[in-house]
């Protein structure tokens, strides 16, 4: 079953699709205009509130030193906003102009008159604009969710602290080939139990011999083999013992 931010990012990429694709069969440009961009990055504030309010509320509960403030999760939300939501919108708004230029070129190829393009473009957008919601959901709100609950701990916390990377051990995280044999372009599974201090970068390894460098899991700075659908998360110790 869809979430409220899957439906609702689907919907505003859905509108995003159908502009642009009107837009390059106009001008031969799938140039994405500034209202529907601003559709999308409401959709995502959304989810990265709600994010950064679960992680926020889940910090606080868990680490008895931390006391509760009602508006923190909307400062966290913002703040992720501002340092990635740039960013985020940029790249998916590019990544739409691609693929819409793309399906145009193989309609052109494929001898189609334009309003058969359109036509071709507007019947795939629905489950490719569902797709991509489902994935962007999922890796947005896990990435809020994470940075949400760093910045709980930096800010609540009494003591200095540490951080320790816990990676999934299942099939589907991400390693060079250990547990099915698909070497993934970043290795979490190496990462699980590795600790840093609050301020440092956890040195991920990547399949091409060298390491990206992440303050935390899901960092949207990092490349996005090693983002995308991520599931780690962090605990965090006080020097001298766990608190969370």
């Amino acid at each position: 079953m869809a979430t409220r931010n899957e439906i609702a990012i689907g919907r505003a990429l859905r509108q995003v699709y159908d502009a642009a694709t009107e837009r390059a069969i106009a001008t031969g440009d799938a140039v994405v205009s500034g209202e529907q961009a601003k559709r999308l990055i409401a959709a995502l504030r959304m989810a990265w509130a709600r994010a950064a309010r679960a992680a926020t509320a889940s910090t606080m509960r868990d680490v008895a030193a931390m006391e509760a403030k009602q508006d923190l999760w909307q400062q966290f939300a913002e703040e992720y906003a501002r340092a990635y939501g740039g960013n985020a919108i940029t790249a998916i708004l590019e990544a739409t102009r691609a693929q819409i230029m793309e399906m145009i070129r193989a309609g052109l190829n494929d001898g189609l008159t334009l309003p058969e393009i359109a036509k071709r473009i507007r019947e795939a957008v629905p489950g490719r604009a569902r797709r991509r919601a489902m994935v962007m959901a999922r890796t947005e709100t896990h990435s809020a969710s994470v940075y949400a609950s760093v910045r709980t701990a930096e800010t609540q916390s009494r003591w200095p602290l540490e951080k320790e990377w816990v990676s999934v051990s299942d099939h589907r995280t991400r390693d060079f080939g250990e547990a099915d044999g698909v070497v993934d372009q970043g290795n979490h599974r190496a990462m699980n139990g590795v600790k840093a201090r609050m301020s440092e970068h956890f040195m991920v390894p990547n399949k091409f011999g060298g390491f990206d460098m992440m303050m935390y899991p899901g960092e949207t700075s990092a490349p996005a083999y090693q983002c995308v659908n991520c599931r780690c998360v962090l605990k965090f110790r006080r020097i001298g013992g766990f608190i969370a």
